[in-house]
C-alpha cells in the first residue's frame, strides 16, 4: 500500500501526496494538497483487491453517511475516486 501503485489518473492530476498521516489494517491515509487550490486533504486509500464485500460495503455507507455531514469537528466529504 505504501507505495500506493494504482493511483487513479484523475487523483494524481488534481491532486499532490504530502506525506503519511495513519496507517491501518484496511489502508492508509495520507495527507494530500489540491494542485489547483492549494487546499490540504487527507485521503483515505483501501486496497481493495485484500478487502471484504462486507468491509467495502461498510466503507460506502461510511462515505454516504460523510456525504451528509456538516460540523467543524467532523473532516469534510470531498469526492470518491475508484
Amino acid at each position: 500500500i505504501e507505495q500506493i501503485k494504482d493511483i487513479n489518473f484523475a487523483f494524481a492530476k488534481d491532486y499532490e501526496f504530502t506525506s503519511t498521516i495513519a496507517k491501518g489494517s484496511f489502508g492508509i491515509v495520507k495527507s494530500a494538497i489540491n494542485k489547483k487550490t492549494n487546499q490540504k486533504v487527507a485521503v483515505k486509500i483501501i486496497e481493495k483487491k485484500s478487502t471484504s464485500s462486507t468491509h467495502l460495503n461498510k466503507l460506502k455507507q461510511e462515505v454516504t453517511i460523510l456525504k451528509q455531514l456538516q460540523h467543524p469537528n467532523i473532516i469534510q466529504y470531498i469526492i470518491f475516486y475508484h
